[in-house]
Order: structure tokens, then C-alpha cells, then sequence
């Protein structure tokens, strides 16, 4: 029986092929135009804008809604100690007469 032995030639050839087909698939890519790149640009700042705008609605509804909550906490505060002002003005009146 013959052995096998490992052809050179053989293995240049399955070289060159693969280079070949891995050149032409590369060659063979679509090229892009410039048109849908424009496109893609728009929609992308369109939905850039759109977030900004909803980030900042959303700010500023958080701020408002702080603002009220703090008001909200701040007045029956105020009250009490706009009585308490008031008693003890009262007592120093009583007392000091």
C-alpha cells in the first residue's frame, strides 16, 4: 500500500482558494449611501430630542412636585409655630403686667 504523505502543492492550492473566496466575500459587501445614512442621522437626533425632552419634562414635574411636597410640609409648621409666637407673647404680656 502507498503511504500518504502530505502534498505541498495541494496545500498552496486550499491556501490560494481561501484567500480568494475571503477576498471576493469582502469585495462583495453593499456600499452604503449616503441617503440612508442622512436618514438613520435624523432619526436618531429625532429620538435624541424626543428623550431630552421627556428627561426634562420629567425634571421639572420632580421639582414642582418637591416644591409642593415641601410647601405641603412646611405650612402646618409654620402655623404652630406662629401660635406658639402668639402664646408665648401672651404669657410675656401676663406675666410682665
Amino acid at each position: 500500500m502507498e503511504q500518504k504523505k502530505f502534498d505541498l502543492n495541494s496545500f498552496i492550492g486550499m491556501l490560494l482558494l481561501g484567500g480568494i473566496m475571503l477576498w471576493w466575500m469582502n469585495t462583495q459587501k453593499p456600499d452604503e449611501t449616503p441617503e440612508a445614512t442622512t436618514q438613520t442621522e435624523q432619526t436618531t437626533n429625532a429620538t435624541e430630542n424626543v428623550q431630552n425632552n421627556l428627561t426634562e419634562n420629567t425634571v421639572l414635574k420632580t421639582i414642582r412636585y418637591s416644591k409642593l411636597l415641601y410647601k405641603i410640609s412646611l405650612e402646618p409648621l409654620l402655623m404652630v409655630l406662629q401660635q406658639q409666637k402668639k402664646v408665648v407673647l401672651l404669657l410675656k404680656t401676663t406675666l410682665l403686667s
